[in-house]
């Protein structure tokens, strides 16, 4: 489906590694499309291996799932913070580290300090103020909010795309979404 999402207007796919046989024929296929492409994968699945494919196939992101893939709103795996740490040094620096599942005020630094540099945020609520990330009622999942070019925190809502913001290290120095 590859040529269906370029077409459509994708500028990147994601891939589960469990599911991929020939990612390197995936990622061939897809940069032939002009699409970057990650590589997913689940909580169960050894950091190192799906590193190694990441490496070898030279995906531009590696998406560390911090939940079962399914559906929103499940709760945070908390051994993730030591997956991202792992992957984080295991890939490139090139190479994102992007986190999905749980993701929000509570976590976010301490992802972020483990080598995380894209997050998607699918049930977390946030407003973007001045460039700045504040807690807010408002629900990134809906659309309601559109995060300005340069939004310090790379946070990726569910309908649009990943957001690289090599500012990201600088913003975390003051709370977000609340309180240390």
């Amino acid at each position: 489906h590859i040529p269906q999402f370029a077409e459509a207007g994708a500028d990147s796919v994601t891939v589960h590694f469990e599911v991929t046989e020939n990612l390197p024929g995936v990622v061939a296929l897809a940069r032939e499309h002009g699409l970057q492409v990650g590589l997913a994968f689940n909580p169960d699945a050894p950091v190192e291996d799906a590193a190694r494919a990441a490496r070898e196939a030279e995906v531009d992101v590696v998406l560390c799932m911090s939940v079962y893939p399914g559906y929103s709103g499940q709760a945070f795996i908390p051994e993730s913070v030591e997956r991202v740490r792992e992957l984080r040094s295991l890939v490139p620096e090139s190479m994102h580290v992007q986190v999905d599942g749980g993701v929000g005020p509570q976590n976010i630094r301490e992802l972020h300090d483990a080598g995380a540099t894209l997050f998607v945020a699918a049930a977390v609520s946030v407003e973007v103020v001045d460039d700045e990330v504040v807690d807010d009622e408002v629900a990134v999942a809906s659309g309601s909010v559109v995060l300005p070019p340069a939004v310090p925190v790379g946070i990726s809502p569910v309908v649009g795309s990943a957001i690289d913001a090599p500012e990201v290290r600088a913003s975390l120095d003051e709370p977000l979404g609340g309180e240390d």
